[in-house]
């Protein structure tokens, strides 16, 4: 479930996020934007490579919404800053610890059919990737941009702590280094 919510996050960015930064001409951006969340998260993982899998999903599900919060904030207020800043966090969530983290932890508990384990891995991916997406910009014609950005950002928010509180549930000793 992590991995959805953080590629339904780079998703809405890629997707949806050019349009609402051409409301303060700043649509120019958008591709770095994009290449911020596509890429930051190369930075941050050799950090998670040290953390056991469910701490860097965890640590990655604390940083997700807030960055998410960021990016929003300055699309809609027009602030670049905000927005760089905010794709930077969210691939420091989604590329750098849920990704590593979460398919690190789904093989571990693979056993014998690490195929399957790391397919229903990606499946979940991409269904992040594009269910949200599309229900989010279905909501943005009906709602405006500001409202739909704010309830994707609840949702995410409420997920993230669903999947937090679950890995915290099952694995309650794993901040420990790897």
């Amino acid at each position: 479930m992590a991995i959805l919510l953080a590629w339904a996050t780079v998703g809405l960015v890629i997707a949806l996020l050019p349009d609402v930064l051409d409301r303060h001409g700043l649509s120019a951006w958008s591709g770095f934007a994009t290449l911020g969340i596509c890429s930051g998260g190369v930075l941050f993982q050799p950090l998670a490579r040290r953390l056991v899998p469910a701490t860097s999903v965890r640590l990655g599900l604390v940083i997700l919404p807030l960055a998410y919060a960021l990016i929003a904030w300055g699309a809609l207020e027009g602030h670049l800053a905000g927005v760089l800043l905010g794709a930077l966090g969210a691939s420091s969530a989604c590329y750098g610890f849920i990704y590593l983290g979460g398919l690190s932890g789904v093989l571990d508990t693979a056993g014998d059919r690490p195929a399957r384990a790391s397919a229903g891995f990606f499946l979940m991916a991409y269904l992040g990737f594009s269910v949200p997406v599309v229900v989010i910009g279905a909501l943005m014609e009906h709602l405006g941009q500001a409202d739909a950005l704010a309830l994707f950002g609840l949702a995410l928010l409420g997920a993230s702590l669903q999947v937090n509180g679950w890995l915290w549930r099952r694995s309650p000793h794993s901040l420990d280094a790897a």
